[in-house]
């Protein structure tokens, strides 16, 4: 069992790798990768992920920092500010270090202000980049001083300024067009939001808020001034007020995209993929009992499993029957295995 679960640790780190350049190329950065399913892009989530599996992957990291620097507007800042407080992601500190970065590029210091609530104490600098096996990247030479700053030990920064334009009749970045059009704004997620779920009864801006991570005042606030447009239809229901895009507005807003875009809750799906990775990729875990191993991504399993089965995905984190041990971590990585298909080729999977 130890050896296949390093290879499925290799697996794994791959198709996030491999999930990450898919989403980084259709928004603008030089790279090759397989063009992606339809699963709405989202950014925020996709920088918290490039700041932890990314270290795994240099030329990845600076091509999003280089995208950043060129186009730092794709971004909402508060919405990132929130995720990265959360518990279930990784790439905190790094995520600072990139913001000063940035600031330092860019003349400003919008970044590290907004990302002071989640910085320090630093303490001795570390490796920023490490080798696919989780070797760190040690031997480098000069040292980038903005980085070491912040704790991290890596090689001068040498952007290409390569950025091109994203994509704009794919349908995942519908997101990255709504936010070119409107701003990076609770308007431009609620838009994404309603496109990927059209008819009555409608939705509530209370499930709109938790889908799409804005705080729901701000998504109550512009709901009640988008309705008052005419293209946003809103009614009671059940003492509850609902509200949807009509029919003639989603079809001019979707109308020259290449195929129907897919509504995907990245906040549970992005969390869970990390903490398996982190998992997996940990020596200990690896050599521990199965019963240890299994008890561990049960305590994963049970922290996601309700938000995951209303991501978008039709995945079920139930197990038919009692599992333990080793049936339970084979179980596992069986449905990481599926998200990941599901992701990668922008398919939904069965239950």
């Amino acid at each position: 069992m130890s050896e296949s679960l390093n290879k499925f640790r290799d697996e794994l780190q791959e198709s996030l790798l491999t999930l990450l350049w898919q989403q980084w190329c259709l928004c603008g950065v030089q790279g090759h990768a397989a063009e992606p399913g339809n699963w709405c892009i989202d950014p925020e989530i996709l920088v918290l992920l490039t700041c932890s599996v990314g270290r795994r992957e240099p030329r990845m990291f600076d091509e999003m920092l280089d995208l950043l620097k060129s186009t730092p507007e794709m971004i909402n800042l508060q919405r990132l500010k929130s995720l990265a407080k959360s518990d279930d992601f990784a790439g905190k500190m790094v995520l600072l270090a990139v913001a000063g970065f940035l600031d330092e590029k860019l003349g400003k210091d919008k970044w590290t202000k907004t990302f002071k609530a989640i910085s320090g104490p630093f303490e001795s600098p570390t490796p920023l980049f490490f080798f696919k096996d989780g070797r760190p990247m040690e031997s480098f030479g000069k040292v980038d001083p903005t980085f070491q700053k912040f704790g991290f030990l890596r090689g001068p920064v040498a952007l290409r300024g390569l950025v091109g334009p994203f994509d704009l009749r794919h349908p995942a970045c519908l997101l990255l067009r709504f936010r070119s059009f409107l701003g990076a704004t609770s308007r431009s997620g609620i838009c994404v939001y309603l496109c990927t779920h059209p008819g009555s009864p409608g939705e509530n801006p209370s499930r709109i808020a938790k889908e799409t991570g804005h705080a729901q005042r701000a998504v109550q606030d512009s709901l009640v001034r988008m309705s008052k447009s005419g293209y946003m239809a809103r009614h009671e229901h059940k003492r509850d007020m609902l509200y949807t895009i009509t029919p003639e507005m989603k079809n001019a807003l979707l109308q020259d995209l290449k195929s129907e875009p897919l509504w995907c809750n990245w906040i549970p799906v992005a969390g869970f993929l990390e903490k398996t990775w982190l998992a997996f990729d940990s020596k200990k875990f690896l050599e521990a009992d199965p019963m240890v191993q299994s008890i561990k991504l049960r305590e994963i399993v049970d922290n996601f499993k309700i938000p995951l089965s209303k991501s978008g995905l039709p995945v079920m984190l139930d197990p038919r029957g009692h599992l333990e041990g080793e049936e339970y971590v084979g179980w596992v990585v069986n449905k990481i295995r599926e998200m990941i298909k599901a992701l990668v080729a922008g398919e939904k999977t069965g239950k």
